[in-house]
């Protein structure tokens, strides 16, 4: 549930960005926003082929993992105290709930590493009774 929480957030902030396509950011804050930008182009990429409807490339998915370990990675660092506000579009649940925003960009650098490490496995998910027709999967209903 968190990981699904956390694609949500980290697309929404990217789609948020891209909108106003950094309207005038520097330092901190254009820092962020390019990450942001550069994680949700590989979300973009990646999406269709967690789906199935583009051919599966192993290297592909190892790609799109090292933008999110790169840019995961010291993640916090880039919202220190007083970065919000125009043109930053980052969310204030940011600062006023640091200990799940440090948790969450620490799971998404674990969880990338290891979705760098699985991409030669494919899309294994109808093998383990999941649905492959999206990233995270569904139980399929056991009868």
């Amino acid at each position: 549930m968190k990981s699904k929480l956390m694609i949500g957030l980290l697309a929404g902030t990217t789609m948020a960005a891209a909108a106003f396509a950094h309207g005038g950011a520097e330092g901190v804050v254009k820092e962020r926003m390019d990450g942001m930008m550069a994680m949700g182009q590989s979300v973009k990429e990646l999406a269709p082929m967690m789906r199935g409807e583009i051919t599966y490339d192993a290297e592909a998915v190892r790609a799109g993992a090292r933008v999110f370990v790169e840019h995961s990675e010291g993640m916090t660092e880039l919202f220190p105290e007083g970065s919000a506000g125009k043109p930053s579009e980052a969310k204030p649940e940011i600062w006023s709930d640091w200990e799940e925003f440090s948790a969450l960009a620490e799971q998404l650098k674990v969880v990338s590493e290891g979705l760098a490490k699985a991409a030669d496995n494919g899309l294994m998910a109808s093998a383990a009774g999941m649905d492959a027709g999206s990233m995270m999967g569904t139980q399929s209903p056991v009868a």
